[in-house]
């Protein structure tokens, strides 16, 4: 392995890591403060495993194990795959909620994880993906992240899903335009908080991306260029940073924190009953000193 390669590899592993610790620190607190019981919380927790995926799939030192190349492309593929579908299925959510008014059940739940995980696990086979998956996974100047970006299955995906996106936020646009300016409404006010919240983990999902949809299509014409490398890999491994940064600055998480912390802060307080003991023991205590 290179020289240049091992810094590439070396920048994986940290911000790998750091994605990971921020992925488990989003999950222990939905679980502590039961934010979990939130549907969009519970969306953004289903995005956060796919980043805890993302990440332990490309801490695999394959350019050692290279038998494990072709279940680090495979397996990152389907992750990849995953959180592009997540960016759009956000911005439905944020419709359907919000725009429609419709109520969000368990039913349209288990449809978002399996629009979510059904497709994304039916194109990471060996019949949807190219034939030099798992072949130079850190092999010369590859990374694992190339081959699966430099596919037209990425890049056909990241544009349906992208104009799906669209149709979403001008359907969004035109039901917020039918609000006169000077008769905003608190209705009105915290309609547009929530959808700029939710929003904006599907703005970050396909920012992200569209620097992976850069670097593919560089790569598929031959106009590979060494320093998107790291740049691509940089952004796609802090995908658990970029989603709890997102998810503490929701007034309603900072609220639920607030609330569990004061909760369970102690306070030392000395009841009537205990001043009364405290009294009674001190001509005792007096009388052991009078000798």
């Amino acid at each position: 392995m290179k020289t240049e390669q091992q810094g590439l590899y070396l920048l994986d592993v940290m911000c790998t890591l750091v994605s990971l610790l921020c992925s488990c620190f989003l999950l222990i607190i939905c679980a502590m403060t039961q934010l979990w019981k939130t549907t969009s919380i519970r969306l953004v927790m289903y995005l956060t495993l796919g980043n805890i995926v993302t990440g332990l799939i490309l801490l695999i030192p394959t350019y050692k194990y290279t038998f494990m190349c072709p279940f680090q492309e495979h397996v990152l593929h389907f992750a990849l795959f995953s959180e592009i579908i997540w960016g759009a299925l956000f911005l439905h959510y944020a419709y359907m909620k919000i725009v429609l008014e419709k109520k969000f059940t368990r039913v349209f739940e288990v449809r978002y994880l399996a629009i979510a995980l059904i497709p994304s696990l039916l194109f990471s086979l060996p019949p949807f993906v190219p034939q030099e998956f798992g072949n130079n996974c850190w092999d010369g100047i590859h990374t694992p992240l190339e081959t699966v970006v430099s596919s037209y299955g990425f890049l056909v995906l990241y544009t349906i899903a992208t104009l799906c996106c669209f149709g979403f936020i001008l359907g969004i646009y035109y039901y917020f335009k039918l609000f006169e300016k000077g008769y905003y409404t608190e209705e009105y006010e915290n309609k547009y908080k929530k959808i700029r919240l939710i929003g904006r983990y599907s703005l970050i999902i396909y920012l992200s991306a569209f620097i992976l949809y850069i670097y593919g299509i560089l790569n598929m014409i031959g106009r590979h260029k060494r320093s998107l490398d790291f740049i691509a890999l940089m952004f796609h491994a802090l995908c658990g940073l970029f989603t709890i940064t997102l998810f503490l600055s929701s007034t309603k998480v900072q609220r639920k924190m607030s609330e569990y912390f004061k909760s369970q802060a102690i306070t030392a307080e000395i009841l009537p009953e205990d001043t009364a003991n405290f009294t009674s023991m001190t001509p005792e205590l007096y009388s052991g000193f009078s000798d």
